[in-house]
């Protein structure tokens, strides 16, 4: 539910209807504004965002590494046993990947994990927790050819699961709290609008590029040639003496737009 600033001050009982992406909007414009008067109406738009990241039931698991476990408490994560994947909420699931990445490829868990995860969750992910070089620098090590590694990927990539490389600890917690928060703030993200729409070309920049295509005149001659002239017309009007009073265009160059308007076609 989209809402704007002034609409919400005029009826801030609509709080508890509004998504997580409009309340955050609307407290960071309220934040921005650093309106005193309205810091009643700050601390309820906090209240609601809180109490839908507890009711989002955002999860790590409790076999998780120590520090991925911490870092990922600071964020909101509580502490439970997952049936399946490292981090979830009710429609997220990810899989972290560490050291294991490769012991769990040979004895193909990884993939009944990623399977367990499609079938319980809209979204599921496969995040590794080092970057694309560790990761090699790690196979080569335990004698794993790059090829190797390339086909991996693509076994993963294959099954709807290209792996995301987070070289940070903090990062990967943080990619999955967000995953979890945008995947239930209520917005539809199936339809496609564009940013923004394609500009179309001024008329000066018509006019450059018509001109530009003029044997031997480059874009900056061309913009030379029309501040002189102003029109491509003048242009094709004017003398080879003319033309040759623009800074870059001699007696062979002007010669060559002359005769592209006034000599007629070869037979």
């Amino acid at each position: 539910m989209g809402i704007k600033l002034e609409q919400f001050l005029a009826d801030t009982s609509v709080i508890p209807k509004l998504d997580l992406g409009t309340l955050t909007a609307l407290a960071s414009s309220l934040f921005d504004k650093d309106l005193k008067v309205q810091s009643i109406t700050l601390q309820k738009l906090y209240e609601r965002i809180g109490q839908i990241y507890t009711e989002m039931n955002l999860g790590v698991d409790v076999l998780e590494q120590e520090k991925m476990i911490i870092v990922a408490e600071k964020l909101g994560f509580r502490l439970m046993r997952l049936n399946v994947g490292d981090y979830a909420c009710q429609e997220v699931g990810i899989e972290r990947k560490g050291s294991d990445l490769f012991s769990s490829v040979f004895s193909e868990r990884v993939f009944q994990q990623l399977h367990e995860m499609q079938e319980m969750f809209n979204y599921s992910f496969l995040v590794i927790d080092r970057s694309y070089d560790d990761v090699l620098v790690d196979a080569l090590m335990h004698g794993i050819t790059e090829k190797n590694v390339i086909c991996t990927i693509v076994s993963f990539m294959l099954r709807g699961y290209p792996p995301i490389f987070m070289g940070c600890k903090e990062s990967l917690a943080l990619l999955a709290q967000m995953t979890c928060v945008k995947a239930m703030d209520g917005r539809d993200r199936t339809g496609y609008s564009p940013i923004r729409q394609k500009r179309l070309p001024t008329l000066s920049e018509r006019r450059v590029v018509l001109i530009g295509s003029l044997p031997g005149v480059s874009g900056v001659i061309a913009q030379r040639l029309l501040e002189k002239f102003k029109t491509p017309a003048a242009i094709a009007n004017a003398t080879e003496k003319e033309l040759q009073e623009v800074e870059g265009i001699g007696e062979k160059k002007a010669k060559e737009i002359f005769n592209t308007f006034h000599d007629s076609l070869e037979k």
